[in-house]
């Protein structure tokens, strides 16, 4: 088999396998070139696979943040809409109290404004004469 020149380098195309040994299987002799590219290649693959196993930990480490940031907005805001829901609840009973009390207050001016005013009599600051007060001896 004869390697291209049009074969991106690190391709398994690339190495002519009639240069190289047989591969090492009875566990005597040497691989030669064949085992040594397969090797490298290897631990480049456990490489990236480590590599993938720590960005997949900080993927995860990154959506548990999200999602406990998304968990506790939501909970927060469930906790205000229901205190605002109580709010809304009592807030008819406070409107009609209110509307006793102006009806109330109304009706009492309307009735005080239509009686006739209580007759005022005037007295002369003249004819009222102090009288000392008694010494103790």
């Amino acid at each position: 088999m004869a390697v291209s020149d049009k074969d991106p380098p690190g391709n398994i195309r690339a190495v002519p396998l009639e240069t190289s040994g047989p591969p090492d299987t009875l566990g005597g002799g040497s691989g030669g070139r064949w085992t040594d590219d397969m090797t490298q290649r290897l631990s480049r693959m456990e490489g990236a696979l480590d590599g993938l196993k720590h960005n997949q930990t900080i993927t995860f480490a990154a959506v548990a943040l999200v999602s406990a940031i998304v968990i506790g907005v939501s909970s927060y805001s469930l906790i205000k809409i229901g205190t605002l829901e109580a709010r809304v609840a009592e807030l008819p009973g406070r409107i009609s109290a209110e509307l006793r009390d102006i009806n109330s207050t109304l009706s009492q001016a309307i009735t005080a404004s239509k009686q006739t005013p209580p007759q005022v009599i005037v007295i002369p600051q003249s004819a009222i004469v102090p009288t000392p007060a008694p010494r103790v001896p």
